[in-house]
């Protein structure tokens, strides 16, 4: 792996750890603003500087207005997800629309009322780089799939409909539903991106029980011209009765991509009534502005990448926001602003990676500035870019929400992106109205890495200050087990950088705690061929993107890196990496351990067979002079374990009320806990190359 991509993944995991340890809990900590670098071309107000990375900041979320404007400027298109309804955002320019707008859905008629924030759309109009708003002559929505859900797995953010699988996450908008409602057997309408694995990630998520008939848009693979059948993802499509639209039966082929509707017959085959040819021309004429939202599909090479079927040309004026051009790998999500230079071509001025929020504020509103766009919640300073996701949850429910319809005291809840001094919400939502009596109070709660500068009764989550002198020295304090423990023991435990949560009243920069807790973090354990602990780490942060590798990606050589490990504490006085890890779902898998050049050479064949209600994960291992050491590990899925106690990997705060160890059993829960695969009695993957090869196992228990 070059330099470039693992500096990549690293800020990776800065940036989603939190995320994937905190589910759907409440973070908060003190922030400020700052100006971003501007950059030139069409950069639509958005900054940066070439190949580095950075903030962005933009004009504030007012909306374009919801009638036309008479506005001139370059004819343009943005193409990514809805993220305002005043006018309709895209991609942070804020269009204004008039009766005259023409919206489809896939090239179909359809009305305002089907502009929903999260659908994916592609804006066609005018549009004044200098100012980042335009006018639109034409929406056209993308719905992937409607139908019924046929399994949902919330610990995975994950649900499948119709042979396609869907992956949600805290920027995912859900109308009239939520994740933890929903349920097998409902009718759901979804729009998002496709990545090259074929998983929908959803931006907009809608109970929809009147839907009709089931719609599914992919890629045909499979195509079997006698039977008169493909697949769309692991769906298989019957088309022998099916009208076709802006195709015909003999023009299929492989990779075509189209939309199917029909019913399922007893046997889950879809039957089609309709087949729609999807596969349109390039967007746009040549100097036209192309601001796109895409998922990477082939990685940069020699300055030039494909995203959503649109190859981009980056030059050395290219500006970088977020990551650098070595970190444009297959399956990044990336938002390119630029124009185009001959149809299906784009030359880029500026490229900014997505990025998913690492922090949440939940809390009433102080202050409200709707130019530039700022906002400050519980005595937070918030950014509010164009691109921001807006959303009215509360009763009044304005449909066109911006700025300018927030009040004082409002109830909002905002996923933001916090670098050291600035804090840019990516999806603000406003619940109930705390003005109107239904206010949720005004507590915040704050999760991070503690840090004890000035000793007991106060720690640092970051730049908050959290005083816990108000609370009892024998209540108001947790272990990771959800136990009471003492304030003695809770110090002790956190002089190691320990990963905590507190709640409380903020009044920046200090929390005046209601309680503290101790939370639980993965860990790594080295064992030896006896099965005792040879060394350890307990801090382990895991991001998992929930989508698994098959057998088939396997044989296709498809399969792709999707968790990522950090640590901070050293092996035997030496740091660590696990990286290059591919989680598997059930299957038997095969490796070749010698492809990996590892010195001195003890290798050969690694076989792994993962069964139900199991993942596994071939992944590659550093330490000291011990590179690329292949390991592997089939985990069980949300179970928990007992060992010896303060031994790991059980407790990761062994202690008791009295801040000593404990003895004897602990139960603790983990999302994935390392089995004994192998039968060899020893949780966990023997490594089967490098310096310990056959002596050691590696044994992972991870949390999100």
């Amino acid at each position: 792996m070059n330099s470039g991509v693992k500096q990549y993944l690293l800020r990776l995991l800065v940036v989603l750890a939190t995320l994937g340890l905190a589910g759907c809990l409440e973070f908060s900590a003190q922030g400020g603003s700052t100006s971003s670098p501007t950059g030139g071309g069409t950069a639509l107000n958005n900054g940066g500087s070439p190949d580095t990375g950075g903030g962005s900041s933009g004009t504030g979320n007012t909306g374009g207005g919801s009638s036309g404007t008479g506005m001139t400027g370059t004819a343009g298109i943005a193409q990514g997800t809805i993220s305002a309804l005043d006018g309709v955002s895209v991609n942070g320019v804020n269009f204004a629309t008039s009766p005259g707008t023409a919206i489809t859905i896939d090239g179909t008629a359809a009305s305002e009322a089907d502009l929903h924030v999260g659908m994916i759309g592609t804006v066609t109009g005018l549009i004044d780089p200098d100012s980042s708003t335009g006018t639109a002559s034409s929406v056209d929505l993308s719905v992937n799939i409607i139908g019924a859900i046929d399994t949902i797995d919330l610990a995975l953010n994950s649900l499948t409909v119709a042979g396609q699988t869907v992956v949600f996450n805290t920027l995912t908008v859900f109308n009239n539903t939520t994740a933890e409602t929903l349920k097998a057997g409902d009718i759901v309408k979804i729009s998002g991106l496709s990545n090259i694995g074929g998983q929908t990630i959803a931006g907009y998520i809608e109970l929809a029980p009147g839907a009709g008939a089931t719609e599914i848009k992919g890629l045909i693979a499979g195509l079997n011209r006698s039977a008169k059948t493909f697949l769309i993802g692991t769906q298989l499509i019957d088309y022998s009765n099916a009208q076709f639209i802006d195709t015909t039966e003999s023009a299929l082929v492989d990779t075509m991509l189209v939309k199917v509707a029909g019913n399922q017959d007893s046997n889950g085959t879809l039957m089609a009534d309709k087949l729609f040819n999807l596969t349109a021309a390039p967007i746009g004429q040549p100097d036209d502005i192309l601001v796109l939202e895409g998922i990477v599909t082939t990685a940069i090479s020699s300055g030039r990448f494909t995203l959503s079927n649109v190859e981009v040309t980056t030059t050395a004026t290219t500006t970088f926001i977020n990551g650098q051009s070595t970190d444009i790998l297959t399956n990044t999500r990336l938002t390119v602003r630029g124009h185009i230079t001959e149809p299906g071509k784009l030359e880029a001025d500026q490229i900014e990676f997505s990025i998913l929020p690492n922090i949440t504020i939940s809390g009433n509103v102080d202050a409200v500035n709707v130019s530039p766009g700022r906002i400050s919640v519980s005595g937070l300073l918030v950014d509010v870019p164009n691109s921001t996701r807006m959303l009215d949850s509360s009763s009044v429910a304005v449909r066109n929400f911006s700025l300018q319809n927030i009040g004082i005291g409002d109830r909002l809840t905002i996923y933001g992106s916090q670098s050291a001094t600035q804090i840019n919400a990516l999806f603000l939502r406003r619940d109930a109205l705390a003005g109107g009596g239904q206010g949720a109070g005004d507590s915040v709660t704050l999760r991070g890495f503690a840090s004890v500068p000035a000793g007991n009764p106060f720690f640092d989550i970051g730049t908050t200050t959290v005083d816990t002198s108000g609370l009892s020295d024998q209540s108001g304090f947790l272990d990771s087990t959800l136990q009471p423990i003492n304030r003695s023991a809770f110090f002790n435990a956190i002089q190691g950088n320990a990963f905590v949560e507190a709640v409380g009243q903020l009044s920046p920069p200090t929390l005046t705690a209601d309680n503290a807790k101790l939370l639980s973090l993965g860990n790594f354990t080295v064992i030896d061929s006896v099965g005792n602990s040879a060394a350890g780490a307990n801090d382990l942060v895991t991001v998992w993107d929930g989508s698994l590798n098959t057998e088939q990606d396997v044989i296709d050589g498809t399969t792709r890196v999707n968790m990522f490990i950090s640590s901070t504490q050293l092996i035997l006085g030496l740091p660590f990496s696990v990286h290059d890890i591919r989680v598997f779902g059930p299957g038997t898998y095969s490796f070749d351990t010698c492809a990996n050049n590892v010195t001195p050479v003890s290798c050969g064949p690694l076989t792994m067979t993962v069964g139900p209600n199991q993942v596994g994960a071939h992944m590659l291992l550093d330490w000291n002079l011990d590179t690329n050491v292949d390991a592997i590990n089939v985990w069980d899925r949300d179970r928990a374990f007992c060992a010896d106690v303060p031994s790991p990997p059980c407790s990761i705060y062994p202690l008791t009320a009295d801040g000593t160890a404990r003895s004897g059993l602990e139960t603790v829960q983990w999302n994935l806990v390392s089995s004994n695969y192998d039968g060899d009695g020893i949780a966990g993957g023997l490594l089967v190359d490098g310096n310990f090869a056959n002596s050691l196992t590696l044994n992972l228990n991870l949390n999100f």
